[in-house]
């Protein structure tokens, strides 16, 4: 479970660190969303640069400070649709950005996206 609040999203882990991928949903309501690099896991690493462009294509200004991801919408505090290609086709990703297109004026259209069930599942039927 997740808890957000004032653009930080914190997983349940004892650590406190905030968790990358539900920072989307915090970004529109504050306007700007900081949270920590991911690290790996038994897989091996897990790259957001992806997730990134996806979020700059939507208009979201990124940068890296000290080991954190910071999003700001700027003074327009607004996403807006674009065209998104991805270089790889990235499951988590995919997810990211759809739920920021959600919170985006317009049409989005997201290119070389993952076909796994789970993307399926996250829109509304």
């Amino acid at each position: 479970m997740a808890c957000i609040r004032r653009g930080l999203v914190r997983s349940g882990q004892d650590d406190g660190a905030p968790r990358s991928s539900c920072s989307v949903p915090c970004s529109r309501e504050a306007g700007s969303a900081r949270v920590s690099l991911p690290g790996g896991c038994a897989i091996g690493a897990r790259p957001v640069d992806q997730h990134l462009k996806g979020l700059q294509a939507l208009g979201a200004q990124i940068r890296i400070e000290h080991g954190y991801i910071v999003a700001d919408l700027g003074s327009n505090r607004r996403l807006r649709g674009a065209r998104i290609v991805t270089d790889l086709v990235t499951l988590t990703g995919t997810e990211t950005m759809m739920m920021a297109a959600t919170l985006a004026d317009g049409e989005t259209v997201i290119e070389n996206a993952a076909r796994e069930p789970e993307v399926a599942d996250l829109p509304p039927a």
